[in-house]
Formats: C-alpha cells, sequence, structure tokens
C-alpha cells in the first residue's frame, strides 16, 4: 500500500506542486484568493458522504488557524469548480469565511477526477465502496481500460480489477462494507463466490460472530467443497429412446433425485405427452413400479 500512495503522491505533486509557494505546477494559471461565493462543489466528487461532526471540527480549525492548504479549483462558466479540497471549502462556509487561498488549474474532466480521487485516497477518506465506484467511473465516461487507470493512479492492473469487482458483490453487502461492519479483506472473500445469495449470507455471519478474514476464508473454503461433492454425486446418462423420433432423453441423478428430460417436443407433443401420463399414471407406481 505504501508504494501506491508513494506513486499517488508524486503523481499530485507533479500536478499542482508541494506547497502553496511552489511555481512548478505545470498546469496551474493562478494562486491566490477568490470569493468563497465564485466557487460550487465539484461535479467529479468521489466522497458520497461527509462526517457532519468531522466537517464542524475542521470548521473550528480554520476559524482558529485558517486554510493551510489551498482548493484546487478549475474555471466552470463565470465561477470556478473545486477539483480538490470540497471538504475545506464546506467547512470554510461553515467558518463563515469571505474568501479562500486558491490554486486555479486547467484541466479536463478525466484529469479533474482523477486528482480528486487522488486527493482522498491520500488522506484515506473513501470507503472501498466509494473508490471503486470512482474507478468505474473513470473506465465508463473517459472509456480508459484497467491498464490505463492503474497507469493514471501507480497502482497494479489487478488492484484495479479487484477493487471494481465490490461493485459485483450484492448490494447488501456492498453497505455492510460502506458501513464499516466487514473489512474490504472480507468483501474480497466473498467476491471468490458465485452466488449472490451464499455473499450475502456469509457477509450477515461475519457480522453477527464478529469473524475473522481469515474464519471466513475457511468457511467458504467448506462450503466450495460441500458444492463439489454434491456435483460428484450428480450423473447425467442420455437414453437411446426417442432418437429415432428426433428427441433428447436424458437422466439426471443427484443424491436427492432423478430427473427425466425430454428435448426436442413441439407443443402438441408435450400435450399427448401429458395426456398419456396422466392416463397411465396408476399403473406407473403401481405395487411400487
Amino acid at each position: 500500500m505504501a508504494k501506491s500512495k508513494k506513486a499517488l503522491g508524486k503523481g499530485l505533486e507533479a500536478l499542482i506542486g508541494s506547497s502553496f509557494e511552489d511555481k512548478r505546477a505545470i498546469p496551474s494559471k493562478d494562486r491566490g484568493f477568490l470569493p468563497i461565493d465564485e466557487i460550487k462543489p465539484s461535479s467529479f466528487q468521489p466522497r458520497q458522504s461527509i462526517n457532519d461532526e468531522g466537517l464542524t471540527s475542521l470548521a473550528e480549525s480554520i476559524k482558529e488557524h485558517g486554510i493551510l492548504q489551498p482548493l484546487i479549483v478549475r474555471r466552470a462558466g463565470e465561477g470556478y469548480e473545486v477539483v480538490a479540497g470540497e471538504r475545506r471549502w464546506k467547512a470554510a462556509k461553515i467558518a463563515g469565511l469571505k474568501e479562500v487561498p486558491v490554486v486555479i488549474v486547467d484541466l479536463d474532466d478525466a484529469q479533474s477526477l482523477e486528482v480528486a480521487l487522488v486527493e482522498n485516497l491520500q488522506r484515506e477518506d473513501l470507503s472501498p465502496i466509494e473508490v471503486a465506484k470512482s474507478l468505474s467511473e473513470m473506465i465508463k465516461r473517459f472509456e480508459m481500460t484497467h491498464e490505463e487507470v492503474a497507469s493514471r493512479l501507480g497502482w497494479s492492473r489487478p488492484l484495479v480489477s479487484n477493487k471494481l469487482r465490490l461493485l459485483d458483490l450484492p448490494a447488501e453487502v456492498q453497505k455492510l462494507l460502506e458501513e464499516g461492519k466487514i473489512s474490504e479483506g472480507h468483501a474480497r472473500a466473498l467476491s471468490g463466490l458465485s452466488s449472490g445469495d451464499d455473499q450475502t449470507l456469509l457477509a450477515r455471519k461475519c457480522v453477527v460472530h464478529y469473524w475473522s478474514v481469515r474464519r471466513l476464508e475457511n468457511e467458504i473454503s467448506r462450503l466450495k467443497a460441500s458444492g463439489d461433492a454434491r456435483r460428484k454425486k450428480t450423473s447425467t446418462v442420455e437414453l437411446p429412446l426417442g432418437k429415432s423420433h428426433g428427441l433428447k432423453v436424458v437422466v439426471k441423478k443427484s443424491q436427492d433425485e432423478s430427473r427425466l428430460i425430454i428435448g426436442g417436443l413441439d407443443d402438441k407433443r408435450v400435450e399427448r405427452l401429458v395426456k398419456f401420463l396422466e392416463e397411465n399414471i396408476d399403473s406407473l407406481f403401481d405395487r411400487g413400479v
């Protein structure tokens, strides 16, 4: 994880400079102060929820010390849009500031989303689901591949793919992850199951019984082994019966039951077969036959 943060840090500093006085940032057009009312929130904010209590605490700090790190903004119509620092902007409004320090940058939509995502990732402010949704947004909106997203963020391609797999989990499991009731490690383990019902059931057990990731992985292994055993006990036999009439007759045998499947019947033949069974059903089961 440290390697990823280092790469992300380099990317962000290369874009905006390492401090307010740093003039190296290539896309920056201006640095200074802007009226807070001329700035609107980001249209690419990865973070979907901001803690009100934390926002109030930050506002108190801003009242006492001011904003130590400038907002990154870009021009939008007649005003400006926050690229990074929306939480500071909201707290500054609560604190009653009339103007805020800014770095004005010239970024397209893809770069704006990238910077917003990087800033939040550096501060570990995003939930795993928010990260996954942001990555998905980059891929869909800007037609990027997993490899391209990984390169932009300083990640490996498998890491990007694993993050995105979290969005395939059932909604209930995603909610538990967002609420911090299960960890990303739990969620990754659950992604290895194909059944959404199994994923949800085991996620609930993790919460109720305080399962560790290792405990969950053991349960998943047991569940998969049980499923493999059931599949091995199931056999399929195709009978020659009906081939002369273009029918496929198959018997599927499992531990609990056997099924006779007849394929290739049209509606008329189905009706005739049902009628035949109705007329002869009693004789089929006489004396246990």
